[in-house]
């Protein structure tokens, strides 16, 4: 027999054995697809081969097909018709309204200079304007009196978020690449669109909040400050810098009306990586500063029997309120501790450095 004629089975047999491989594969975490290209060459050029596999180990981007939101979950019929009560929006459905303010947002938002910021924020307070976050407090204003201690209703419940105080549904953390996935451990929220999303990070929610929520903020921060240099050692090394950050692609992120990072095709892993950093970075400094200042009021909000009121739901008597206000200090305490632990964490890296010397 001719040998040309004994390679064509065998090369039907490594085209079938490459086949079933994929097909095993496909069904695997990210991770462990990657474990498995080192079992052997022929497993790595299988992987290496194969859109579907590059796509799920992230080394290939996933186009957004269609009018698809595949980063969030859907929300609920009832949550998708709540009516806004009050105000100049009685009577409208929230969700699609917010939907269409951030929509109009994300796709006009542009990274400013902090020069450029603070002259914005000053000419949008002397003209009034009606900036994107004046209509978001404005529609959050006009939901006053349906949360009972700290609860809302039905419907506005499952798409209410306790970290950036807006409304959106969950984010499907499981999309973004393993070693941004710790982002999905309760401290950080994503909302958005399509491709298009506002990043948001918070260690506590209220100035007002009770001692052991600010200790439990503590933890969150210094286990997000481990988490995120990690990723950041874990790119260094190398093999991953142009990793794709999600599965689809996101092309934008928004923080804090601020900073801003952007890739038409598609934000790789040290594209969010480094922009983490600085809203990381503002958060832990504006929830120091905040504190601070409210330390500085404390006598006069420990005797302020309206704002007991706002609080009374995590206070059951007014004596335990004036008790928390005058062992604020010690909260206080806590997070300048817990910028201090972050910043050892994080300061071996240059951009943490350079944001602490510019005292951003």
């Amino acid at each position: 027999m001719p040998l040309n004629e004994q390679a064509r089975p065998v090369k039907a047999v490594h085209k079938l054995a490459a086949e079933l491989i994929e097909a095993i594969l496909i069904n695997l975490e990210p991770v462990d697809v990657v474990r498995a290209k080192q079992v052997c060459t022929a497993w790595r050029d299988v992987v290496d081969d194969s859109p579907i596999l590059l796509r799920l180990t992230h080394k290939m981007p996933t186009p957004l097909l269609g009018d698809e939101n595949p980063h969030l979950e859907e929300p609920s019929e009832l949550s998708r018709n709540v009516l806004i009560p009050l105000d100049e929006f009685a009577g409208q459905p929230l969700w699609p309204l917010v939907r269409q303010l951030e929509d109009e947002y994300l796709a006009t938002f542009s990274s400013l200079s902090d020069e450029q910021w603070k002259a914005k924020q000053e000419l949008d307070r002397v003209t009034r304007a009606r900036t994107f976050l004046k209509r978001m407090f404005e529609i959050r204003t006009a939901l006053r009196g349906l949360r009972v201690d700290n609860i809302w209703p039905p419907g506005f419940r499952e798409i209410s978020c306790a970290i950036c105080a807006r409304w959106h549904t969950q984010f499907r953390f499981a999309d973004l690449h393993p070693l941004l996935q710790f982002l999905g451990h309760g401290a950080t929220c994503f909302r958005g669109h399509k491709t298009l999303f506002v990043f948001n990070i918070r260690f506590f929610s209220d100035l007002c909040a009770p001692k052991s929520l600010f200790e439990r903020g503590r933890a969150d921060a210094i286990t997000f400050a481990c988490h995120l240099k990690k990723a950041l050692k874990a790119l260094e090394a190398g093999g991953m810098r142009s990793d794709v950050a999600s599965r689809p692609i996101i092309t934008k992120l928004v923080a804090y009306d601020r900073f801003m990072v952007e890739n038409d095709n598609g934000l790789t892993l040290r594209d969010v990586a480094y922009f983490i950093i600085r809203p990381f970075h503002f958060i832990i400094q504006h929830q120091r500063q905040s504190l601070r200042n409210w330390h500085g009021q404390k006598d006069k909000f420990k005797v302020n029997k309206r704002m007991y009121e706002k609080v009374s739901y995590m206070y059951p008597a007014f004596e335990d309120w004036t008790k928390h206000m005058e062992a604020f200090e010690d909260i206080v305490t806590i997070w300048e501790a817990t910028s201090s632990d972050v910043d050892a964490i994080m300061s071996e890296f240059e951009d943490w450095r350079s944001l602490r010397s510019l005292g951003e």
